[in-house]
Order: structure tokens, then C-alpha cells, then sequence
């Protein structure tokens, strides 16, 4: 990343906190734009956001709405330590043509089945599992000959 280029965080509940995000991004040479998702948790953390960068409420916006507003900062990157995020981080990164999960990629990322699914198609040896969906399902045992159901 270029010095003085603007990296997005994408910031919610699980991501690092904002003075060693922005220690990382000194010592990197990028200012940082938070985009901060509308939880309690980021509404409680918008003071110290507003103290180490700039931020953009996102807050009932839909990702083309945040684009039109991170496209003024010029970002160079864009990422999210949310495991909550990282749908809208990569529909945020598509619109804006950044390197990021594609949006192809990211139910295997986000979805434990759908992951094992693809690593498993792909030759990757698997391990048995099988998705729980309702609560009935969660004491039935997995059939030692079947990998997915």
C-alpha cells in the first residue's frame, strides 16, 4: 500500500481494537476510514473511531451508498476483522474494485459446510460432518460412511 493511502475497516464487534488498528496503520503510512456498521458495540466505540481516522456511518446503508461515500478518501485497501463483515466488506471491495474475498468465495469462507463441501470436491480429504440446522439434529450421529448430508 502506497504511504499515505486510505485503508477501510470495515468495523464491528470482533474486530481489533481502534488504537492498535491505528498503530498498525502508522507504522504502514495509511490513514484509516472506518466504515462502522450499526451495532450497539460500534456506536459505543464511534468516539475513539472519530479520534484515530475518518468514519462513515453505515448505519441503514446499503453498499453501494457506503461506496459513493469512502470513494471521496480514494482507498487503496480495504479489510474487516468482524467474521460478521466479511459479506458486506467483500460487496463493499467489489464496488470499489479492491483486492478483497470474492463474492464468489465467501460462503465457503463464512459457512463451515459449504467449506468442507468445496474442499472436499477439490480432493482435499475431509473429515464426516454433517450441518445442523434445528435443534433435533444436534444429538444424531454421523453416518461413519457418509461425508455430507
Amino acid at each position: 500500500m502506497p504511504r499515505d493511502a486510505a485503508l477501510l475497516v470495515v468495523y464491528d464487534y470482533g474486530s481489533l481494537p481502534p488504537v492498535r488498528l491505528a498503530e498498525a496503520a502508522e507504522d504502514n503510512g495509511c490513514a484509516l476510514v472506518f466504515v462502522a456498521a450499526g451495532s450497539d458495540h460500534t456506536r459505543e466505540m464511534m468516539p475513539a473511531l472519530e479520534m484515530l481516522g475518518s468514519v462513515v456511518d453505515a448505519t441503514d446503508l446499503d453498499a453501494s451508498e457506503i461506496a459513493d461515500h469512502v470513494k471521496r478518501f480514494n482507498p487503496s485497501g480495504i479489510v474487516t476483522f468482524s467474521e460478521g463483515q466479511i459479506v458486506p466488506t467483500a460487496r463493499l471491495a467489489h464496488l470499489l474494485g479492491l483486492p478483497y474475498h470474492s463474492l464468489h468465495d465467501v460462503g465457503a469462507i463464512t459457512k463451515k459446510d459449504l467449506q468442507r463441501e468445496r474442499l472436499r470436491d477439490r480432493g482435499v480429504e475431509s473429515v464426516r460432518f454433517r450441518e445442523v440446522a434445528r435443534v433435533e439434529d444436534v444429538g444424531r450421529p454421523v453416518d461413519p460412511d457418509v461425508y455430507m448430508t
